[in-house]
């Protein structure tokens, strides 16, 4: 089950003949627009709507701060209609095999514990995969043991480089390297008092520079699929970079869709993340879905698996 551009993310892996596979629980206010609510429809996925009559739907501004995009501030508009395990109480998505929450350290040991509560209750006796996205006003230097335990309950935890270097307390340089995010990283993946050690998986999202990913095991950096020109290694020929807004969501959408394709693999499932923003990238709103001749998905007018290949390749 996901939330937001997350969804398109995971549909995007999810070819038609599984797209109802992808879950997504909207509360709606009087004024959601018809025309968004259709075109979600189109895409396959298991919609569950919430209606709320007698409130706004949740809008929010983002404004950019900079020719680049590189430098953005958001704040919403109206009082946010929040997701809660609690909203999954007898429906099929409670049954997911892969959850998406965007909440702060606190939130994120009560709510999957909710959610495990309202699964045993339910009869549903499997732990299902949990990647975790934070908010962004939590991310500070004095909530860092918090984040560190919360790590603990999800299988992936994964902050964008800004956001983590703000939780170290650190700034981040005008060009990041691989041991800026090791460091970046370090404090996650040190034994505690009790002598455990984490077991998830810590995914730092930078943006256009790709994405780091980080384990007890191992650990790679990921060029973005339309990589700056720092990588000039992974760059494709022209980019065709129009707009980034949601490229981060769709990430952690395919990233779950990739855990579960692979058994856990976070270089796979994090490759297919970078593929998934690829195409959220391309344009302003959202990829356009048609069909092939011989039936399949194309998100505009390419395979995403295709793509997802090549990208593979060039990773070997």
């Amino acid at each position: 089950m996901m939330t937001s551009t997350a969804s398109l993310g995971a549909r995007l892996f999810s070819p038609k003949n599984q797209s109802t596979q992808v879950g997504w629980t909207i509360r709606k206010g009087h004024d959601f627009p018809a025309e968004t609510l259709r075109q979600l429809e189109t895409w396959g996925m298991t919609l569950s709507v919430i209606q709320e009559n007698g409130r706004r739907s949740t809008r929010g501004q983002l404004k950019y701060l900079d020719p680049a995009f590189a430098t953005k501030s958001f704040k919403y508009t109206t009082p946010t209609l929040t997701i809660q395990p609690e909203h999954l109480r007898d429906t099929s998505l409670l049954a997911s095999h892969g959850f998406h929450f965007f909440v702060d350290p606190t939130e994120i040991i009560e709510q999957t514990t909710q959610l495990q509560e309202l699964r045993r209750a339910a009869g549903i006796t499997t732990r299902p995969t949990i990647v975790w996205e934070p908010k962004a006003y939590s991310c500070v230097p004095e909530n860092l043991q918090a984040f560190v335990e919360a790590m603990r309950v999800v299988n992936v935890f994964s902050p964008n480089h800004i956001e983590l270097a703000h939780i170290m307390g650190k700034k981040v340089p005008p060009t990041s390297n691989e041991k800026f995010f090791e460091d970046l990283c370090a404090p996650f993946f040190m034994p505690q008092e009790s002598g455990s050690t984490p077991q998830g998986v810590l995914v730092i999202r930078a943006g256009d520079q790709g994405c780091f990913v980080k384990s007890r095991n191992e650990q790679r950096w990921l060029p973005a699929y339309y990589a700056s020109h720092d990588h000039v290694e992974a760059t494709t020929c022209v980019s065709k970079v129009v707009d980034t807004t949601g490229a981060g969501n769709a990430f952690l959408g395919a990233l779950t869709i990739g855990l579960l394709m692979s058994s856990d693999d976070a270089i796979f499932a994090a490759s297919a993340g970078n593929v998934a923003a690829s195409f959220v990238v391309e344009q302003v709103g959202v990829p356009t879905l048609s069909s092939s001749e011989d039936g399949k998905d194309l998100w505009n007018d390419e395979e995403v698996f295709a793509r997802f290949q090549a990208y593979r390749a060039r990773m070997t």
